[in-house]
Parts: structure tokens; C-alpha cells; sequence
């Protein structure tokens, strides 16, 4: 029944766009081929980001990241509450930081970035509708615009957790102590939690993207979901144990944006986005084969 709404939403969201691109006279000639191609594409990438970010699954996920933030430094919390100590904003978003800089964020991550949509061009597949899809779309078009909304999704339901975080933050301060801190410090961990966000947004568009090209390759939808936390893992305990030297390739350091000056920062974040579009390309050429072969 899900799917079978998905479809038919598709379908409309599609239809709807070439009749648009005939009145607008996108079909009039040959030259406007490529701007009618890129409306569907469009069009198409909004229906997928729409199905992914707004499922159920999405929702759980980025309420579960700030569920793990809390209960992370709930002894923290409890210890202060005894001991007498103002449960300040300040005080709250240091230990935010302090949490998110945790090994229990920092596994939780590649796990709940892959669960809004990695795996569904597989479910698409195997379960026959996409025969149905490519009737509106070619080929070409639907894989791309999967590869972007999964990548998307991935970052938002992350990013989603952290605004999430803050505005509890806030509210529950703001409700039984008020706003007793210094405007200037808090507006610096704002924008130090800012910093961290950045490089898990990124850091989730890669995993995510992961997750769905060893899903295409093994054709499976179980690895979509498994296959992020294992390489990160791996990587984790492959140079906690020297045998990986280089830096770069130790996950914690992708999130870790106080040891990073802000062109750390952005270096790390456009490393992030190019090893995701390498990955994109690569799923690509997996998805065009898999595609063919159905």
C-alpha cells in the first residue's frame, strides 16, 4: 500500500512537470531538450528527498540522535542537580559538545544516517516497481536523483538531531531557570556547535552514500544499513591498532572540528563531499548495470 501511494505520487509529481515544460515550450525544439531533462530530474530528486526525509524512519532517526546526546551526559546532569550547580545554557551546551565528541555518538552515526533511504533503490527493485518508475523517467535521471536524496537525507536527519538538541537546550533552560548567561559566550558555542554540525552533515552524506552502493552492489538491503557502521569501524580499530598511520583516514577525526582551525573546517568538508561524489560515481556505474540486468 506504501509503495503503491509512493507511485502514484510519483507519477503526478512527473506529470505535472511535462506539462509544465510543454507550456513553457521546452519540447519546441531540440535545443531545450537538455533544459526539459533537467525540470524531470528535478523534479524527481524532490519526490525521493520528500519520500526519505518525511518517512517515519527519518523522523526516528533524528529523534533518536538527541535521545543518545542526553542520556550520554545524563550522569553529568544528575551529579549537578545534587551538587547544588546552575543548569545554565552554558552548561548544557558544553556538555552537548561533550557528548557528540563521545564514542556513543560517534557509532550511533553511521547507523542512523543510513536508515532513511539507502536502501531504496534495492526495494524498488526487488520489489518490481521500478519497471513501473523508468516508464516516467529514464534511467540516467531516477539514479541520480536517488544518489542525491539518499546523500541529502542522510545529512538532514543527522543535522535534524543536533537543531533538535539545541532547541531543548534552550527551551528547558529558558522554562525553569531563564536565560542567566552571558549572550556572548553562548552565542560562541553556538557557533562552535555550528562547526561540528557542518562536519556531520558531511560526514553523514558520505556513509549514507556508502550504505546504498554496496547495497546496489550486493543487492541486498540489510548491507545498506550494516556496511557504514562496519567501515567505520573498521577504520576506527584499524588505526587505533597502528595499522592505518594516515590521519585522514581515522573517522573521529572527520567530526572532531575543535582540534581543526575553520579552513580545517572547510577542507575536511569538501574532502568529505569529494570522497561522496567519487562514491555517487561509482554507484553510478553499479546501479546502470543492476538496472539493466532486472
Amino acid at each position: 500500500m506504501r509503495l503503491t501511494g509512493v507511485l502514484s505520487t510519483f507519477h503526478r509529481d512527473i506529470n505535472c512537470q511535462q506539462k509544465k515544460c510543454i507550456k513553457t515550450g521546452f519540447y519546441s525544439s531540440r535545443e531545450n531538450h537538455w533544459s526539459n531533462g533537467f525540470c524531470i530530474m528535478f523534479k524527481c530528486l524532490k519526490t525521493f528527498l520528500r519520500q526519505a526525509i518525511f518517512s517515519y524512519v527519518a523522523i526516528a532517526a533524528a529523534i533518536i540522535f538527541p535521545c543518545l546526546i542526553f542520556i550520554t551526559e545524563l550522569d553529568a546532569i544528575k551529579n549537578a542537580v545534587e551538587d547544588g550547580t546552575i543548569i545554565s545554557v552554558v552548561f548544557l551546551l558544553n556538555l552537548m559538545i561533550d557528548a557528540i565528541k563521545g564514542k556513543t555518538v560517534c557509532f550511533a552515526l553511521p547507523i542512523l544516517c543510513a536508515l532513511p533511504y539507502t536502501a531504496s533503490l534495492v526495494e524498488d527493485r526487488n520489489s518490481g516497481f521500478l519497471k513501473f518508475i523508468l516508464q516516467r523517467t529514464d534511467k540516467r535521471k531516477y539514479i541520480i536523483s536517488k544518489e542525491f536524496a539518499c546523500a541529502v537525507s542522510g545529512g538532514i536527519v543527522i543535522l535534524a538531531g543536533l537543531i533538535i538538541s539545541l532547541f531543548l537546550i534552550f527551551l528547558s533552560v529558558f522554562l525553569f531557570y531563564g536565560i542567566q548567561s552571558d549572550i556572548n559566550l553562548i552565542w560562541n558555542l553556538i557557533i562552535r556547535v555550528g562547526r561540528f554540525m557542518l562536519l556531520f552533515f558531511f560526514t553523514a552524506m558520505f556513509l549514507s552514500s556508502l550504505g546504498m552502493m554496496n547495497a546496489t552492489l550486493t543487492s541486498n538491503r540489510l548491507t545498506a544499513y550494516i556496511s557504514p557502521f562496519i567501515f567505520y569501524y573498521i577504520l576506527i580499530i584499524f588505526h587505533e591498532r597502528n595499522y592505518i598511520s594516515a590521519d585522514i583516514l581515522y573517522p573521529v577525526n572527520w567530526i572532531s572540528a575543535d582540534s581543526m582551525t575553520d579552513m580545517g573546517i572547510f577542507v575536511a568538508a569538501a574532502s568529505l563531499a569529494l570522497a561522496t561524489g567519487l562514491i555517487m560515481a561509482i554507484h553510478f556505474l553499479l546501479a546502470k548495470r543492476r538496472i539493466s540486468n532486472a
